[in-house]
């Protein structure tokens, strides 16, 4: 660059546009037209580049990498183009020629095959051949529910019969593709569950008493609970539920949160699908990474084991320009797989070039397939800063307004809380009146209390012997009120006690 050395290619984060060629930096536009040293070429190659520009302006403290007008760039790619043309040419039909030489070999090595072996028969067909057979042994002569990490212990010594020999079946593959397809294809299975991962928390639940858990037979049974909240934030972080929970800001929204670790389960979906469309905003809180993207998209658009997934969700981030605005410290993070393709219209000039990165690693054939990239966590913000983000993400979408019940429905909770106060009123008239201490001392002295109570583990193990389900503590209610029985005068005793405290409140 002017004549002086650079420690790193100074168009790194430049999209050169070549005739055949699209990349960004120089050593990936050679790199594909097998123009750097690599051990496909035997190192045979040597590049040098050679930029003078006035006055260029760097990006970085280290003046490596430098921004590039348009023109300058296009000059670059078309001057690329022209000194790695033959190169290319010749990479290309190896490659072709390589293609051919593998077409030949597969077709050969099939028909052979052919010839002398029966049709190899996949995990997929193995599974399916055996799903009825695995499901009835996990249920059991009981008929008892099962979780998909039981049926997948059942599905797999019979499915590794039907594979050769050495063949292998991981859970993940089975649990989240096979056993999905197989219920599309066959309908659900009866009795089949998914443990719960994740947590939805109620506003104005500060013990979390009505926390559900998201697994498919608690979500089944959830009945969203009438005029608590109109909207849900989903977090893909857990240990970001405290700071949320003690910030008060649930309460403040009238507005349920739910934290997941990492992609939301299909039982998540499903109850995100039951809320009342326009009733209930749903909005999602995630890392500044392709995953996080990808984790607010499968929120709300189909995928492959729910294509008829629709649901409405609003991205509050975190996005990698909310990320760089709020001062956040970007980290290093390696990917070994394609960016998914269905985020990329969702994303900034700034953020695809984040999360495409460098490449570092190559396949033999000069394609990249590892790269370096930057990311930000939720996690390099304080508590504090995430409450006030969170807070500025709900304002720029215009979250609504509090729970607010038809009138005739305050008037009928009014009528309910009055009800309970004048209650209370009238109880506490009647304790003052007949205090109940004194009542029930008289009751006690009227009783054979040392027959009743007097109770061994020998009766508990008689009873138990009946109803071997009843804990000790019913076991013992269960045989006083038997003894209760027997002593007919317990109310004719109650009536008597208070009688004669009213008879004294009168003299």
């Amino acid at each position: 660059m002017n004549y002086s050395a650079t420690f790193g290619d100074p168009l790194a984060h430049t999209h050169l546009a070549g005739d055949k060629i699209s990349e960004y930096g120089v050593l990936s536009f050679l790199a594909q037209a097998d123009a750097v040293p690599d051990r496909s070429n035997q190192f045979q190659r040597a590049a040098i580049v050679h930029l003078v520009c006035p006055v260029p302006q760097f990006t970085d403290k280290g003046k490596t990498t430098l921004v590039v007008p348009r023109e300058v760039a296009d000059a670059c790619a078309k001057t690329l183009t022209a000194a790695s043309r033959v190169l290319l040419k010749d990479k290309r039909s190896k490659q072709s020629a390589e293609r051919r030489e593998v077409r030949v070999a597969m077709r050969e090595a099939d028909a052979e095959a052919a010839t002398r072996a029966a049709p190899k028969v996949t995990k997929k067909d193995a599974v399916s051949a055996v799903m009825s057979e695995a499901i009835a042994q996990a249920r059991g002569a009981e008929g008892l529910s099962f979780s998909s990490h039981t049926l997948f212990y059942k599905i797999r010594p019979l499915a590794l019969k039907l594979l050769p020999p050495g063949s292998k079946l991981k859970a993940p593959y089975v649990e989240q593709t096979l056993i999905p397809e197989w219920e599309r294809a066959n309908g659900p299975i009866h009795g089949l569950y998914r443990e719960p991962r994740g947590t939805l928390h109620h506003p104005h639940d500060p013990d979390g008493t009505r926390d559900v858990r998201l697994g498919t037979r608690e979500v089944q049974k959830y009945r969203p609970p009438r005029f608590n909240y109109n909207k849900i934030l989903v977090i893909e972080k857990t240990g970001l539920w405290l700071p949320v929970h003690e910030s008060g800001i649930a309460d403040q929204y009238d507005m349920a949160v739910i934290t997941n670790e990492g992609y939301g389960t299909e039982a998540c979906r499903d109850l995100l699908a039951k809320m009342p469309h326009g009733d209930v905003q749903i909005f999602v809180l995630h890392d500044a990474d392709p995953y996080g993207y990808n984790i607010a998209r499968t929120l709300g658009e189909e995928t492959a084991r729910m294509p008829d997934h629709r649901v409405e969700v609003i991205d509050l981030g975190l996005s990698v320009d909310d990320a760089i605005a709020k001062g956040l410290e970007a980290e290093p993070d390696t990917r070994d797989a394609a960016l998914p393709a269905r985020i990329l219209p969702h994303l900034t000039d700034t953020a695809r070039t984040w999360f495409t990165g460098e490449p570092f690693a190559w396949h033999p054939n000069g394609k990249p397939i590892k790269w370096r990239y930057q990311r930000v966590e939720l996690n390099a913000f304080s508590s504090p800063e995430l409450i006030a983000y969170i807070k500025e993400g709900l304002a720029r979408h215009h979250a609504t307004g509090k729970v607010i019940p038809p009138d005739h429905q305050l008037r009928a909770a009014a009528r309910q809380f009055l009800h309970r106060s004048v209650t209370a009123a009238v109880g506490e008239a009647i304790d003052a009146m007949f205090p109940m201490g004194a009542a029930i001392q008289a009751v006690h002295a009227g009783l054979d209390t040392d027959h009743i109570a007097n109770i061994s583990s020998v009766d508990l193990a008689h009873l138990h012997g009946d109803q071997p389900s009843l804990s000790w503590e019913d076991a013992v209610t269960t045989l006083v009120t038997r003894r209760l029985r027997h002593h007919p005068q317990l109310h004719t005793l109650a009536r008597q006690a208070v009688a004669a405290q009213h008879a004294t409140n009168r003299r």
